[in-house]
């Protein structure tokens, strides 16, 4: 992998302008998925002199589409409020395009790869959640903190979650028993890296400790 390079991402600027909202509502994985696959079908379209010419046109028109899912991932997702670090890469062996981002102050990691996969850097297991703490992250927010800090309203959040509005007022006072589905779409959509960025349990409990957010 690479680290995209300041010259690089202007060329991309425009068209990460359009991905910034999509990922802003939690569907990296989904967003990143489907501009590679529509590059690959709408490429497969045209006519190359070789076979060579055209996995190089390929490669580097979803080189630049990757490269600006990199910009708007930057702009958009949110750790600890240091910049992030993103990285496009390439797999010859599988033909896949990923992406990584990392927080470089926790060192938390996002790892986004064709075809639906969702799995850690090498030598993770694979059996964890999609966000990947390299070293634990500060649990400093509450799950109504993240929220807030993402900018939705309890019924923007709710809709976006499938659950009833009800139901997230319950979750914001006592999150400890939601289920690890739920967790990882709270973490996608309010763009935390780790989910042991929130506090896991009763609010009162996390407010008696006396923890205060700065983020």
């Amino acid at each position: 992998m690479s680290t995209i390079s300041p010259k690089t991402e202007s060329k991309a600027e425009f068209l990460a302008s359009s991905f910034t909202r999509i990922i802003a509502n939690g569907k990296l994985h989904a967003l990143f998925n489907l501009v590679m696959a529509e590059g690959r079908r709408i490429l497969d379209d045209d006519n190359y002199e070789s076979v060579d010419q055209k996995r190089y046109v390929l490669n580097t028109t979803l080189g630049e589409t990757k490269q600006a899912l990199a910009i708007a991932a930057k702009r958009t997702i949110r750790c600890c409020g240091y910049p992030l670090e993103a990285r496009g890469g390439y797999d010859r062996k599988t033909d896949h395009h990923s992406l990584l981002v990392r927080c470089t102050d926790c060192g938390c990691t996002l790892y986004v790869e064709e075809q639906g996969e969702r799995r850690y850097v090498p030598g993770k297991p694979d059996r964890q959640p999609v966000f990947v703490p390299k070293r634990a992250a500060r649990a400093n927010i509450t799950l109504r903190m993240a929220r807030e800090r993402a900018g939705y309203t309890e019924v923007a959040a709710a809709k976006l979650l499938g659950i009833k509005t009800k139901r997230l007022r319950e979750l914001e006072m006592d999150c400890s028993k939601t289920r690890l589905d739920l967790t990882e779409r709270f973490c996608e959509l309010y763009r935390c890296f780790s989910l042991d960025q929130i506090h896991w349990g009763r609010e009162d409990a996390y407010k008696q400790k006396g923890e205060v957010s700065h983020a």
